[in-house]
Formats: C-alpha cells, structure tokens, sequence
C-alpha cells in the first residue's frame, strides 16, 4: 500500500469501517431504548407520542410507490427487447405476488406460534378500526367477485389513484403497462429510461434521507405503546 495515496497495490482504497455512532442501526436501537425509559418514567406523555411514529411511517410510504414503479419501468424497458421485456414483466408480476404470500405466511405463522400480546391487558372496543375500513372493505369486494374481482382491483381508476391510494400492485401494474410501451419505441423510448433512471435514483436518495428519521419513529412507536400499556408490553 502506499503511504501517500492511502492505496493498496491494486489501486483500490481499503474499506474503513463506520465508527459506531454513524451505523443507523445503533441509533435505531438508541431511539427503541429511549422510548422504553421514557414511556416507563412518563407515561401520560409518551402516549401523546405516536405522531413521531405515524410520521415516518407516511414518508416511507410517499417514496415507496414512485421507487417502484421507476425502477420497474426502468428494468423492463431497459432490455430494448420486447420478448425479454415481456418475460420479465410476467416474472416481476409473479415474484410480487408469491413474496407477498410468503410475507403472509411467516406473519400467520409468526402470530401462532408466538402469540406476540397474549396475556396483555387490553380493550379491544377501545380499538379504532376506522384506518382499515377501506382496505377490508375493498378486500371483500374482491374476494367475494372470486377471480374476476381480483382481476377488477388490479385496475386503478386513474393513473395518479394508483399512487394516492398506496396500490402497490396496481403500481406494478401500471409500471409493466409503461415498460412495454416505452420498450415499442425502440430507441425513441431511451430518453425516457433515463428520465425515470434518474428519477429512481433520486428517489432512493429520499429514502436514504427518510432513513435517518427511524429512530425517531422508533422512538415514538416505542415510547407511546409503553406509556400506554405499560410495561406489561415489554413482557409480550
């Protein structure tokens, strides 16, 4: 290595690791940590807390339909072939698809086996469902439609309501639908591509900001379920 250029014999820099206190993860952990302290010590304001959480819970979801639907449209289209492209689409589609699957599943299984709040004291009537209702009511629509009803609520009403209602399927959908259109231009459509590259680029960028905010979401989240339930939660 060179002393003067901080270099190895390949010409490449050695990785210096973060110290600590630059890891997100240690502020995560912090942000948890000051949470249980501070729900514990005062819980009647803690309770007022969960804004922190619900905040950065509505930034990650106002990145996460143009992140994807960029990077789909990019990937796709990228290919310039529109039998490679359609292929891909089809496998984006299913991969989508089956992981959410297995999301569901290990959460059932999760649920079962573990039981995360039982024995917590808790009053169900004091739960305010209402931010579900849409979800579950639309839900039942299409499952009670059977296949047709699926197919239905994979089309948005509009371009945007894709993205305003957070349908990350619809997205997908939408993100397939451009691609191959954008793949049909042939070279005329690589302006595009870069457009929505760059966008993507931009939009990861967000994200990495948006990171940073965890640990105040952390906290939050943390300190308002202490001061509300207790400590009890902490066992459960």
């Amino acid at each position: 290595m060179s002393a003067q250029d901080g270099q190895d014999s390949k010409g490449k820099t050695p990785y210096k690791k973060k110290p600590l206190w630059k890891q997100l993860y240690f502020w995560v952990l912090l942000g948890i940590a000051s949470g249980i302290v501070f729900g514990l010590t005062v819980p009647d304001v803690a309770a007022q807390m969960q804004w922190l959480a619900t905040m950065f819970i509505n930034l990650v979801k106002v990145v996460i339909a143009p992140t994807i639907f960029a990077t789909v449209v990019v990937g796709i289209a990228g290919l310039g072939n529109l039998a490679k492209a359609g292929g891909l689409a089809l496998r984006t589609v299913i991969y989508f698809n089956v992981t959410t699957v297995i999301a569901l599943g290990i959460g059932l299984v999760v649920i079962n086996l573990l039981g995360p709040g039982m024995g917590l004291n808790y009053d169900v009537a004091s739960f305010d469902g209402s931010a579900a209702d849409d979800t579950l009511a639309s839900a039942e629509e299409a499952s009670g439609e059977g296949l047709s009803g699926f197919l239905l609520s994979l089309i948005p009403t509009s371009f945007v309501s894709a993205f305003t209602d957070g349908n990350l399927l619809q997205v997908l959908l939408l993100a397939v639908l451009v691609a191959v259109a954008i793949t049909m231009l042939g070279q005329r459509g690589q302006k595009i591509v870069q457009a929505l590259d760059s966008i993507a680029k931009v939009m990861f960028g967000v994200i990495k900001q948006v990171m940073w905010v965890a640990p105040l979401g952390a906290f939050g989240g943390i300190a308002f379920t202490v001061g509300e339930h207790g400590s009890a939660i902490l066992g459960n």
